[in-house]
């Protein structure tokens, strides 16, 4: 433990920013939570992030490989939900050809062994047109194939690719800093929208939370945000804290949207208690499956990480 971040004063400084900013904006939501609806909202969004704080801290102050590990173990755990929300759970082949492939995608991301980590498509693809064959049964095969699939490249495949960000100085607090910009917005555009309910919603037939003028403050205050947290990134200058809040505005947004539709096509609800005062694990790791693979590649493109280099 002699390498954990825990005794870092970088990492400590941080951490109680973090949390003095929560309790601060935190104050005034508990003492008028039963005003408006929109404040008990806002309120339980402050509160799941004091629950979930402690355990970000914890984690990723660990030294590695625990740190990937964690995202692994999310990743999984949000497969996990997303197969009960589409009520695929009990077709365990599918489900477990699935969680297999993840922690393989971990084990090679983590080893910066690219070749096998981008061929986990074609292995996992292989698998899942294998399991009819023993199974010897054809109806609804090709559903079950196509939302593993689905669920691997969401769940799996995008979030353990940020795995890589850990290689770069900073890289714990890249992903904390994605992740806090994603929830911020998705949660401001929310609670704006709130309190302006005669604006016309952005998508009404996915979601009816997010407005346009919900969406409009919310874009803004992403990008202030981003300017005044850029200290977490490893590169402070204008390309990388710009580009970080314009992936993780829009970025959470269609990854909510996204979850949002198979949740209505598949008439589930948001349910399950994940943090106290909020939805599922989904509600929480949709707002990083599009942000995080996004900035990945913006940082392949900028020369900050390379891949393939072994060849």
């Amino acid at each position: 433990m002699e390498n954990a971040l825990w005794f870092d004063t970088f990492y400590l400084e941080n951490f109680g920013l973090v949390a003095a900013f929560l309790i601060i904006i935190g104050i005034p939501l508990y003492i008028f939570r039963n005003s408006r609806t929109h404040v008990q909202a806002s309120w339980a969004s402050v509160k799941s992030w004091l629950y979930i704080l402690p355990l970000f801290f914890f984690f990723f102050g660990l030294p590695q490989p625990w740190p990937m590990l964690f995202l692994v173990l999310v990743s999984i755990y949000s497969s996990k939900r997303f197969f009960q929300m589409t009520g695929m759970y009990h077709r365990s082949l599918f489900v477990w050809a699935c969680y297999f492939a993840t922690f393989l995608a971990g084990y090679f991301i983590y080893n910066r062994l690219d070749i096998a980590f981008f061929s986990t498509f074609s292995v996992l693809l292989f698998a899942l047109t294998l399991i009819p064959v023993l199974l010897n049964k054809t109806g609804n095969m090709i559903q079950y194939i196509s939302i593993t699939f689905v669920c691997f490249c969401l769940f799996g495949f995008n979030i353990v690719l940020a795995g890589r960000m850990f290689e770069l100085d900073k890289g714990v607090y890249l992903l904390f800093y994605l992740y806090a910009l994603a929830e911020f917005s998705v949660n401001t555009t929310n609670g704006i929208s709130l309190m302006f309910p005669s604006s016309s919603t952005v998508a009404g037939n996915v979601s009816l939370k997010a407005k346009w003028s919900g969406l409009i403050c919310s874009f803004f205050l992403t990008v202030i945000l981003a300017w005044a947290f850029r200290r977490l990134l490893f590169n402070t200058s204008e390309v990388y804290w710009i580009t970080a809040s314009v992936l993780a505005f829009w970025g959470a947004h269609f990854g909510e949207w996204g979850i949002s539709t198979f949740r209505k096509d598949s008439g589930m609800k948001d349910h399950g208690v994940f943090i106290i005062g909020r939805g599922d694990i989904l509600s929480r790791t949709n707002h990083i499956i599009y942000v995080y693979p996004f900035y990945t590649l913006f940082l392949w493109v900028t020369g900050d990480l390379a891949f393939f280099t072994g060849l």
